[in-house]
């Protein structure tokens, strides 16, 4: 395929592979989702129970739980029901439902090991049902237990980002900024960011896909009580030097933000990321301050505000990207 004259001709040698590979793939509208999530679907991969049962959301886990409960409870109960509701002392005077209805109670006390009132097992094979169904509720709930544990204890991250980046008027240049902060009322250390710029670029007449660090005003920030403003200083050594919004938008811009820090509630490692493609990179404005002072000398910090921004006039010198007649 024949490179477009527009694209990225000089990335340099600091390519880095992230994974994705490189080979141009035409069409693709990002790579990362919003979410921190991949914009790719596997086919043939191998499914794990337990990966999905921890990873699954809580109202589908809890759905799956009762449901197992129940189907469980179902297949024991009927099975008591074709032995003979007489063998667990029901009477049968009573009709086939409420027989069959008895013999699911029954299944749902021997699962749980409660213990047994008027229903109890009265023969040989009833009590080996019971025995059977009681050891499998023994591993069930043990499975269960496990599994609510490692849901609970399990760090998730959260982390807001900026819903746009920004081009912003920086010192006597300009930058690529963007905002991000803690939602959860704890508390990380040793936050690192690493921001990387993908483009297609002209690899002697064919198409690549080009991931490029960005360097930054800083990588590392010890705590993060409010917010950061991760900012990457539009030099002559930036792949963004004199480039154009229709440029980003010809060469499928895309950046990708990469957030590891140190959860001290849960003692663990976390690890987030987001991405923004060209349609998400605001030319020509600074974010809003998101807190401020109250008047006890507490700091408010809004964090529904952290994305906020206002138009600003661009640095214009010889430094500064310009921005596209559109």
């Amino acid at each position: 395929m024949k490179a477009k004259k527009s694209l990225f001709q000089k990335y340099g040698k600091e390519n880095v592979e992230l994974g994705f590979g490189q080979s141009y793939a035409e069409g693709n509208k990002r790579l990362v989702n919003k979410d921190g999530s991949f914009n790719i679907i596997r086919i043939n991969t191998i499914r794990s129970i337990y990966v999905d049962l921890v990873q699954m959301t809580w109202k589908k886990f809890f759905l799956f739980v009762c449901g197992f409960y129940a189907g469980v409870n179902v297949f024991f109960g009927s099975l008591y029901f074709l032995l003979g509701p007489g063998k667990i002392h029901i009477k049968a005077d009573h009709s086939l439902i409420y027989q069959y209805l008895e013999c699911i109670s029954f299944s749902v006390q021997t699962l749980a090991t409660v213990g047994y009132g008027v229903l109890h097992p009265d023969s040989f094979w009833s009590n080996f049902l019971t025995s059977m169904e009681a050891l499998f509720g023994i591993l069930i709930f043990a499975i269960m237990t496990g599994l609510c544990y490692t849901r609970f204890s399990r760090p998730v991250p959260g982390y807001k980002f900026s819903e746009k980046a920004i081009i912003a008027p920086y010192q006597n240049i300009n930058s690529l900024q963007v905002r991000l902060a803690n939602q959860r009322r704890t508390n990380i250390v040793e936050v690192e960011a690493t921001l990387i710029f993908s483009m297609d670029a002209d690899d002697n007449g064919n198409n690549k896909r080009v991931f490029l660090n960005l360097a930054l005003e800083r990588n590392k920030i010890q705590y993060l009580p409010l917010s950061w403003t991760i900012v990457h200083p539009i030099t002559t050594d930036s792949p963004l030097y004199n480039k154009t919004s229709e440029d980003l938008k010809i060469g499928n811009a895309e950046l990708m933000l990469i957030v590891k820090a140190h959860d001290d509630a849960y003692a663990q490692t976390i690890h987030a990321n987001t991405s923004y493609i060209f349609e998400e990179i605001v030319w020509g404005a600074k974010f809003t301050p998101s807190y401020y002072t109250g008047k006890n000398g507490i700091v408010i910090f809004e964090i529904d505000q952290l994305g906020n921004y206002t138009p600003a006039e661009l640095n214009k010198t010889e430094n500064v990207i310009q921005t596209s007649s559109n």
